[in-house]
């Protein structure tokens, strides 16, 4: 079998073309496709913070959401709450004024009634010092006769007793 024997030269020019592949190679990348990649990774990592930084302020957001929200209930409660005590207060104003009308009115009534009765009474004690004195006057007309100052005289003294 043969060896090739491989000279120390040979090895070196080997590594010296292998090191300018390599830089030819890199200088390439980095002229065509470096400054694109470089780019699209540092906008990469741009978006990547400003979806966190989105992330963030989204939750802060639903966060804010929430305390306006509980907020708002808290107020829509509070005037409920005022709402509710002013209608008490506007249905007990009206029960007052209708419960004081229909005292003043129940007044009227009874006052009206005592009047009626007190003009009924005094109607029935006339009717009745009329109806007495007819009633004498026809008893003392057949008992005396013609005789009229005696009739006079016993109707007056009627009349006197009953006043009493």
């Amino acid at each position: 079998m043969e060896e090739h024997v491989v000279s120390t030269t040979t090895v070196v020019i080997n590594v010296l073309v292998q090191i300018l592949n390599l830089a030819i190679f890199f200088f390439a990348f980095k002229y065509f496709l470096g400054d694109t990649i470089t780019s699209a990774l540092e906008e990469r990592e741009h978006l990547m913070k400003k979806l966190k930084g989105a992330e963030h302020e989204y939750n802060k957001i639903i966060e804010d959401a929430k305390i306006k929200w509980d907020s708002m209930i808290s107020e829509v409660v509070e005037k409920q709450k005022i709402i509710v005590k002013e209608h008490e207060l506007v249905v007990d104003k009206h029960k007052k004024e209708i419960l004081d009308d229909a005292h003043r009115k129940a007044e009227e009534i009874v006052k009206n009634a005592e009047s009626q009765a007190h003009q009924i009474k005094k109607e029935l004690e006339d009717n009745r010092e009329d109806s007495v004195r007819q009633a004498s006057k026809i008893v003392v007309k057949k008992m005396i006769g013609s005789d009229e100052n005696l009739k006079n005289e016993y109707l007056t003294s009627l009349v006197r007793e009953i006043k009493r």
